[in-house]
C-alpha cells in the first residue's frame, strides 16, 4: 500500500494544500464540538502552517452510489491533493439495495475517478458499529463487518493508503463494551469524544501530533487503551 510520506512532503512544499473529507453521516457534521476531520486539521496546520483548505463533504444517509453521483460537485470540484473515503454503513442495511460486488465496485470506480482528477484516495474503514444493539440487524451487521473487509481489499489492490480504524475499535466493543458505548451517540454514531478518539488515530496515521490541551485528555487515553488493546490482540494472535 502506498504510504503518506507523499503527502507531508507535499504539505511541506507546496503553499497550498486541499484535503476532502468524503462519505456519509460518518463524515458529515451531526453535532457540535470537534469532529475526527478537525483533528487531522489541526495537526496539519500545527505542524506545517496555514496553508490548507479543509473541506468536509459528507452527507447523511449516503451509499457509494450517492457519492458517485455528487463526485464531481461536491469534491472533485475542489481540487484536492487528498480524498479521505469513509463509506459503507448505509450500503450495509438491506433496505439500501447495495449488492456487495456493487459496492466493490462503486469503492473501485470512485478510486479511478480521484485518481484522474489528480486527487490521492485515503481509504478508511468505519469505527465500530454496536452490533449487538436492536437497531442493527444481525444480518446487516455482517455485511457490514464484510464491506469493512472490502474496503481492506480495494486498498491493497489499488495500492491506496489505508487507515484501518475498525480494526483499532473492534477490541475495545468486544473487551470493554461500556467504555466503547460512552463513545457513541447510537449504534453506529460518535458523540464528540469519540471523534476525538477517532482523529488522534488518524492524526498518527499521517505522522503527525495535535497540541497539547487538557481538552484532549479523555481522548488520549482512550488512544493508549487502544494501543494496550492491540498489544494483547497481537500477543495472542
Amino acid at each position: 500500500m502506498k504510504s503518506l510520506d507523499w503527502f507531508r512532503a507535499r504539505c511541506e512544499s507546496a503553499d497550498f494544500v486541499r484535503v476532502v473529507a468524503f462519505g456519509s453521516s460518518n463524515t458529515g457534521r451531526r453535532l457540535p464540538g470537534m469532529h475526527w476531520f478537525d483533528c487531522l486539521d489541526l495537526a496539519c496546520r500545527s505542524r506545517f502552517g496555514e496553508k490548507f483548505a479543509m473541506i468536509n463533504s459528507g452527507r447523511g444517509g449516503d451509499t457509494t452510489a450517492d457519492l458517485l453521483a455528487r463526485l464531481e460537485r461536491d469534491c472533485l470540484a475542489h481540487q484536492p491533493d487528498l480524498v479521505l473515503v469513509t463509506i459503507g454503513g448505509n450500503d450495509s442495511f438491506a433496505g439500501r439495495g447495495v449488492t456487495p460486488a456493487q459496492y466493490r465496485e462503486n469503492l473501485e470506480t470512485l478510486i479511478r475517478r480521484l485518481r484522474s482528477a489528480g486527487a490521492e484516495p485515503v481509504m478508511q474503514t468505519y469505527y465500530s458499529f454496536d452490533l449487538a444493539a436492536e437497531e442493527i440487524p444481525p444480518e446487516d451487521g455482517s455485511a457490514f463487518l464484510a464491506n469493512m473487509e472490502t474496503v481492506r481489499e480495494t486498498a491493497r489492490a489499488h495500492g491506496c493508503p489505508l487507515v484501518d480504524h475498525l480494526a483499532r475499535w473492534e477490541p475495545l466493543r468486544q473487551r470493554c463494551p461500556k467504555v466503547y458505548r460512552r463513545l457513541l451517540v447510537d449504534a453506529a454514531h460518535l458523540n464528540p469524544t469519540g471523534n476525538l478518539l477517532m482523529g488522534l488515530d488518524l492524526a498518527r496515521h499521517f505522522g503527525l501530533e495535535l497540541p497539547e490541551t487538557p481538552d484532549l485528555r479523555e481522548a488520549r487515553a482512550l488512544q493508549a487503551l487502544l494501543d494496550l488493546l492491540a498489544g494483547a490482540r497481537e500477543s495472542f494472535a
